[in-house]
This record gives structure tokens, sequence and C-alpha cells, in this order.
């Protein structure tokens, strides 16, 4: 018989504490992906919202021990054919939507507002910016989601 004798007794054991809601320096942590949303892995048409999405994983960057490297992953829908013409109750199209919340990342890591013109984007390990972590009531505890970008856009990094 093999004994697992740890460290401290399981009532010691501290629960894992929410982020308080702020912004919160960001820095990718690995290079960014391309992966299928989950309607396109459930065979939806790119008509109906099967697309891509662009990956980018992302830890805080803080002098609290306990904030320091907590993960983060933020998912940029890729424009598809098929955006441009699907509308949405607002009136902007879901490729427009799509490029604006683009556009905000890449500015926060960016440092700052790009050239209008710009249609291609790199974003690449090591680049920081300041995202906003909400704070919300989740089973017994909290949750931290990053909020929507129009109401606390990312800001670049201090």
């Amino acid at each position: 018989m093999t004994i697992l004798d740890l460290t401290k007794s399981i009532d010691e054991v501290q629960e894992v504490e929410a982020l308080i809601e702020d912004y919160y320096l960001m820095r990718i942590s690995g290079e960014p992906t391309i992966e299928p949303n989950k309607k396109k892995k459930d065979g939806v048409s790119a008509e109906e919202g099967g697309g891509d999405n662009y990956i980018i994983r992302m830890v805080v960057q803080s002098d609290r021990p306990e904030y320091h490297g907590r993960m983060f992953t933020i998912w940029l829908e890729i424009p598809n054919a098929a955006d441009a013409t699907r509308i949405m109750g607002n009136g902007q199209s879901h490729e427009d939507r799509k490029i604006e919340k683009v556009r905000k990342v890449a500015e926060a890591f960016n440092g700052g507002p790009l050239d209008p013109a710009t249609t291609a984007f790199d974003f690449q390990a090591g680049m920081e910016a300041m995202f906003y972590v909400d704070r919300v009531p989740a089973g017994v505890g909290f949750e931290n989601p990053l909020l929507d970008f129009d109401n606390h856009p990312p800001q670049p990094a201090m």
C-alpha cells in the first residue's frame, strides 16, 4: 500500500479568489491559433454562423502573486463571405462587428490607433495590453469574464 501524505490538511485549502473588477495588464502567452467555432464543428454553414476564431491566450501580469499568471482567452471571430450580408438587429453587418472587435484588440496591443486602411493584423507572444475583467456571481463564488469591448475597450499597456 502506498500512502499519500499531503503538506497540509484538506480543511486548510484556500478557495480560488476571483480578481477584483478592474483593468489588468495581460501578456499574450503563446502564438495565437485559428480554430473552428462550435457551430462550424457541429456542421453549421457559414450563412448560419459557422466559422473560425482567431484565439489569443493571455496571462495577467501583476505584482500580486495571487493574480499573476491568471489565464484569459480572447476569441476573435474571423469574418467570412456570408458575414457581409448577415445583418444584426442594430443594422450592422456581422462582418463589420467582427472587424471592429479585432480593431479594438489590435490597437490595444499595438499601443494606439492603427492606419484606417489596415486589413492584416499581427498578434505575437509577449505583446501586452490592458483588459477589463468583470466579477460576476457564479455558483457559490465569483468568476472573471472579460467584459464586452464596447463599454470597457482594451487599452494600450501603460
